[in-house]
């Protein structure tokens, strides 16, 4: 889709409208839109000085499947497709090495037993939004450090929204052979509009901006005045929507006979009405922690995955107050007379163990602090990551957990800034992914 394009087409079943612009600041349009009347994608692209146009017309061209899918698993294999696709292209063409982009869908789904339904598809930060009733709500959700330090309680969703990390992904298409897809199947229910859009739209309009426009009769209307507003909002970004409107929701079943899928209108949440099942590829609950560290976009080979942090190991257990390596029964024989010396081995070890008990806490405490973070940094002209504090905590120093592939020169001068007094992060993977953005950001200046 090139830039200010829109597009519309009625069919059977649906009628859409696309629209999508390169925005005020960037000078190339990563973003690719699908809509063949069954499928309808967005993709974001990302890395490279065209590595990201080249991922995204990728996903996009894969995706362009102009007829009805058997089930979601298909669109989630056509997803896993297109990533294999991605990184054996990339790993061909030094020029497109660290390529990566989103991919949100929204298909058709014919069912031989359960009839037809709509399926969906995401990894990253591309939205798929549910808009009925006057109300809009996301369906997807965002695989980004930010909402992930929102579902861990971290941050709230109002800080969320202004993060200045808040585009820092941890998942993408082409940043790895294997890639975790989140898949849904929801009943069609008409009257139903669905917007899919890429981050350009959302992080320049509110809500309440979105529900006005998507409030427009025509989908063709409604997408070109979304993509419109989000310019004049400054534009920031490239800005892709494709407004999706259900006509007709017949479900066939295996008998050929129309049935229709009973949603309740006044549903509190209307996505979780028409959820028919759901293809998490891991727990909802998830934290950085549960998720084996993920490559960055840099080119491997160049250091070693760190093992485990043995803070807890520093951290000795003290001894029990009375027992092996506490107080013998010869304490106190020193002690002043007419006191019994059983009296003062009790009272001296209580004393012994509690100081050993409060010391082995502070030093715990202490080694956690020291250690159990992470920060990316500067050692000599590299850009490395850290684990500990930058310019350590008494005397646990911070030592070097991996390098980045990533020279500070490359860097331009705010991040040079930032890096050199070290970014601190609670979680490796979470400095791997601003580091992956540092890459980014160095090698292609308009991502």
């Amino acid at each position: 889709m090139s830039d200010g394009a829109t597009d519309t087409r009625p069919s059977a079943r649906f009628a859409w409208g696309v629209a999508s612009d390169v925005g005020r600041v960037r000078r190339i349009n990563q973003d690719r839109a699908v809509a063949t009347g069954t499928v309808f994608a967005v993709a974001d692209g990302m890395g490279g000085h065209r590595g990201g146009e080249v991922a995204a017309a990728i996903a996009a061209e894969i995706l362009a499947v102009d007829r009805p899918l058997p089930a979601v698993d298909a669109l989630l294999d056509l997803v896993r497709q297109a990533n294999t696709e991605i990184v054996e292209q990339a790993g061909a063409d030094p020029h497109l090495r660290g390529m990566g982009t989103t991919v949100c869908a929204l298909a058709e789904i014919v069912d031989p037993v359960e009839g037809r339904h709509l399926g969906v598809a995401n990894v990253g930060d591309s939205r798929l939004y549910l808009f009925t009733g006057g109300r809009l709500t996301q369906v997807t959700e965002d695989h980004s450090l930010v909402e992930t330090l929102v579902r861990d309680g971290r941050l709230t969703r109002e800080e969320a929204q202004h993060h200045p990390q808040r585009n820092i992904l941890t998942r993408a298409l082409g940043t790895d052979g294997k890639v975790l897809v989140d898949g849904w199947e929801l009943a069609a229910v008409p009257g139903d509009r669905y917007l899919v859009c890429s981050d350009g739209l959302f992080n320049e309009l509110g809500p309440d901006e979105m529900v006005e426009l998507l409030g427009e009769d025509d989908p063709e209307v409604a997408a070109r005045r979304l993509v419109e507003a989000a310019c004049a909002a400054g534009g920031r970004d490239n800005v892709t929507a494709v407004v999706v409107d259900v006509l007709e929701a017949a479900a066939v079943g295996p008998t050929g006979v129309a049935a229709t899928t009973a949603v309740d209108p006044d549903a509190d949440d209307p996505v979780a009405a028409r959820t028919l099942r759901t293809r998490r590829a891991l727990p909802e609950t998830v934290s950085f922690d549960d998720v084996a560290p993920r490559r960055l976009l840099v080119p491997p080979g160049l250091g070693t995955s760190p093992g485990d942090a043995s803070a807890d190991a520093a951290a000795g257990s003290p001894g029990e107050p009375g027992g092996p390596g506490g107080a013998g029964p010869d304490v106190g024989v020193d002690a002043a007379p007419g006191r019994p010396v059983g009296f003062l081995t009790w009272r001296v070890g209580l004393f012994v163990g509690a100081v050993l008990a409060v010391c082995g806490l502070a030093a715990a405490a202490l080694v956690t602090y020291a250690r159990d973070s992470w920060y990316v940094g500067v050692a000599g002209d590299e850009v490395v990551i850290y684990q500990g504090r930058p310019g350590g905590v008494l005397w646990f120093d911070p030592t070097v957990t991996e390098p980045v592939g990533l020279g500070v020169a490359e860097l331009d001068d705010a991040d040079r800034a930032e890096v050199t007094d070290g970014v601190v992060f609670d979680d490796l993977d979470a400095a791997r992914t601003y580091a992956q953005l540092l890459v980014l950001r160095a090698r292609d200046p308009g991502s």
